[in-house]
């Protein structure tokens, strides 16, 4: 039978020691013997007793103070305890666990979730058509999620406001959709206002009050964003669950609107160590338990408006994370090892007979010098029309033989990845611009320019030149190799204006 687990056995805990040193006041006496000190004198039981009492008081009075103060020390070891332990893995031997195994030990205290939702006050109504109207908790929570967005840009938006109401109605009683049959009777102010109100309540709050938050900040994150990893603590990154809300997306996003329902327990996968699982809220139980420590992630859920998987991760400062970053600037090293004998090779593809392999060729090229993302086949419906190299269109470039005095101008323009536009403007070599006249020749600007291209394609071909080798390793590379020569210009500046 498995036992869950017990959360204080990785929080941070203190120890404290106490040092006491003892010090010895001495007099120096002089030779002078104006300076002699005064011959002692016998005490009397008179003066005995006022030295006593004076003694007693001063020791009540110094235990006073320490109860009420902290040492110094004290609050040094404190800080060092509660301060997240270094892990330098780097320096201990290369692991030997099978591969693609994460973690021996995994233990952590799951998901931290949203709190409940608080029904708003009685003097506070939702309108429809001019007259209050009351909505059952689930309608009036989304209610809620609108009027906090009210006057902001996206409630001016169709696809917003259409996806918003489609979702909300769904969560109306019969009745109330029987009513509510149009978004623009809806009146929201007195909602908007309440949060407003709510808002400046919370800048307004007393010293005492923040400083009563930021201790329940600091106990959520002792308990719920630290794990232990093969018996090392290590930082969570993101250990709260969204709450619900309306997705926004970016750019002109086709979901823009849509509910994004409240997670529960029941939604959550635990991945732990077999004998450590923690438990889940009262009255609540997880979606499914896993012992995989073929993954790094903690927990996981589907969120319900693009259907992706959500993860609960590590920090960037984990040995994990640190792992993975290691590896993607080695394998970047090893490209740059190899990267003059590519750029020959797709300079030379450039002239094959194959169409395929001069599409290739140039989406390389791309990759390699504009920085470009390899791009994912998608549908438009379902989201955003955003595009990557072997996914643009003729209508996303242009092209000059000669631009304000430059030869073979590419002139870019598309939605990136998050809806990011990119434009740019560059002067490419001969044998590209001669092929990318023939991709486009009796073209619409909606058909594809590498029509002979997929993405799954060129990432086989990447990685049949190079185990691992992808779009975002040739970023890595050139971003490092750009670091490398601006540093090595402003050393050599640098030492030269100290040698002039």
């Amino acid at each position: 039978m498995e036992k869950s687990a017990n959360v204080d056995n990785f929080k941070i805990e203190s120890s404290f020691q106490k040092d006491e040193e003892e010090t010895e006041m001495k007099t120096e006496v002089k030779d002078d013997p104006k300076k002699l000190p005064p011959t002692p004198v016998k005490p009397t039981p008179e003066t005995k007793s006022k030295v006593k009492k004076r003694s007693n008081n001063s020791s009540k009075k110094n235990s006073k103070n320490t109860d009420n103060e902290e040492s110094p020390t004290k609050k040094k070891k404190k800080e060092k305890d509660d301060k997240i332990e270094v892990w330098k893995w780097w320096e201990e031997e290369k692991d030997k666990k099978k591969g693609g195994t994460k973690w021996t030990t995994l233990i952590h205290g799951g998901p931290l979730f949203p709190p409940p939702y608080e029904p708003l006050p009685k003097t506070v109504n939702f309108k429809y058509n001019g007259s209050n109207m009351a909505l059952n908790l689930e309608a009036e929570e989304v209610a809620t999620f609108y009027a906090r967005l009210f006057g902001h840009e996206y409630t001016t938006k169709d696809i917003f406001n259409n996806n918003f109401f489609n979702d909300w109605r769904k969560l109306m009683t019969y009745e109330e959709r029987e009513i509510i049959k149009d978004l623009n009777e809806c009146d929201f102010s007195q909602l908007r206002n309440y949060f407003v109100s709510e808002t400046e309540k919370r800048k307004a709050m007393t010293k005492d009050e923040k400083s009563k938050l930021k201790e329940d900040r600091e106990r959520e994150q002792k308990e719920y964003g630290m794990a232990m990893i093969d018996g090392h603590k290590q930082a969570i990154a993101n250990f709260r669950i969204e709450p619900p809300g309306l997705f926004r997306g970016r750019g002109e996003h086709p979901k823009m609107g849509c509910l994004k329902r409240r997670i529960l327990p029941e939604d959550v996968i635990i991945n732990c160590s077999k004998d450590l699982i923690p438990p889940p809220p009262p009255g609540h139980q997880w979606k499914e338990i896993r012992h995989d420590n073929s993954v790094a992630w903690l927990c996981s859920w589907t969120e319900n408006v693009l259907g992706q998987n959500k993860y609960i991760l590590l920090s960037p400062s984990s040995k994990m994370k640190g792992e993975k970053d290691f590896e993607k600037f080695e394998r970047a090293r090893s490209l740059g090892k190899i990267i003059d004998q590519i750029r020959k090779k797709y300079f030379d593809e450039m002239k094959s007979k194959e169409m395929k392999i001069r599409q290739r060729a140039v989406a390389i090229y791309f990759i390699d010098k504009f920085a470009l993302r390899a791009g994912n086949e998608k549908d438009t419906n379902e989201k955003a029309d955003t595009v990557g190299c072997c996914s643009l269109r003729c209508e996303h470039i242009k092209l000059y033989k000669e631009f304000e005095g430059q030869m073979f101008v590419v002139e870019f323009d598309f939605l990136g990845k998050d809806s990011i536009r990119y434009f740019n403007r560059v002067s490419v070599d001969k044998k590209v611009f001669k092929n990318l006249e023939k991709f486009m020749e009796n073209k619409n600007g909606s058909d594809d320019i590498f029509d002979r291209l997929t993405t799954s394609s060129l990432n086989q071909h990447l990685k049949s030149i190079m185990p691992g080798l992808t779009a975002k390793c040739f970023r890595t590379y050139n971003a490092s190799f750009t670091l490398q020569q601006q540093l090595k210009k402003l050393t050599y500046g640098y030492l030269s204006s100290i040698i002039s």
